[in-house]
């Protein structure tokens, strides 16, 4: 490496293969690149076992790439599979590494992917979740894996997500409440995870949110109280919970409505 150059933490780690030898220029097949800079030997090496190193190389002379997209190292293949020419990449498809298979798949034209989704392999759906669009994304929102699910209904458009509202998976159903068409979040009012009711709490219609007034959890009730009609304060100014009462005295305050038109007694509670 040359001598007073930046490097980046880690960069200062000798040169070693994929197979745990050391690196040398001396045996390189691209004499050329080094000559005229275009690879570094401890920083752009395509014999490098780090990825970052790899990349680098791979980065400056992407014409390469495709001369190691049956490389035996599996990140090799994966690194080489991202700056080759999709056009020759579909064997990559079939290839016993999923990362190599995911990577193939992130780059491919969607048509050429589809069948993926039924890949083995939940990093691959994975990444397929994260490409597809519409209705290609059905399958993978009923997908036997939460992740896959979860990164599918990320993807999903709102009319999509109608069918994750009643997805086992909390974090699915957060996911649709967020996004649903307001007309189905009456359908999530009931749902027996708090966080849930809260996305629906910030976005339901104000004039449906007594349908989350008397929630049991003191969050949901306190975004209600955040949004609900000032007319309808009243409950929320005699709430259990000292949160939910100032949130209401707050807002009653700011809207220059007193505590007494609204037929509380002004005392502490």
């Amino acid at each position: 490496m040359s001598e007073g150059k930046d490097m980046a933490p880690g960069e200062d780690v000798p040169a070693i293969d994929w197979l745990g030898n050391p690196v040398s220029c001396g045996d390189c097949p691209h004499e050329e690149n080094r000559i005229s800079g275009r690879c570094d030997l401890g920083r752009a090496c395509v014999r490098d076992l780090r990825a970052r190193r790899i990349d680098r190389f791979f980065s400056i002379n992407p014409d390469l790439a495709e001369n190691y997209l049956a490389h035996p190292f599996f990140e090799l293949r994966t690194i080489a599979a991202r700056y080759a020419s999709p056009f020759r990449l579909i064997p990559l498809l079939s290839d016993p590494e999923p990362d190599v298979r995911a990577m193939a798949a992130l780059r491919l034209p969607v048509a050429r992917v589809l069948a993926l989704r039924r890949d083995p392999d939940r990093r691959v759906r994975i990444a397929l979740a994260r490409r597809l669009s519409g209705d290609d994304l059905l399958p993978l929102l009923a997908d036997p894996d939460y992740q896959v699910r979860l990164s599918a209904a990320r993807a999903a458009t709102p009319a999509l997500l109608v069918s994750c509202l009643d997805d086992p998976e909390p974090d699915i159903r957060r996911e649709a409440a967020r996004r649903i068409d307001h007309v189905h979040l009456p359908a999530l009012v009931g749902d027996p995870e708090p966080l849930v009711r809260i996305e629906v709490a910030r976005r339901l219609e104000v004039g449906r949110l007594h349908l989350l007034s008397r929630d049991p959890d003191f969050r949901v009730r306190y975004a209600v109280a955040e949004r609900v009609a000032v007319d309808d304060l009243a409950l929320f100014l005699t709430d259990e919970d000292e949160a939910v009462r100032e949130i209401a005295r707050e807002r009653a305050g700011i809207d220059k409505v007193g505590i007494y038109n609204l037929g509380i007694d002004n005392k502490e509670t």
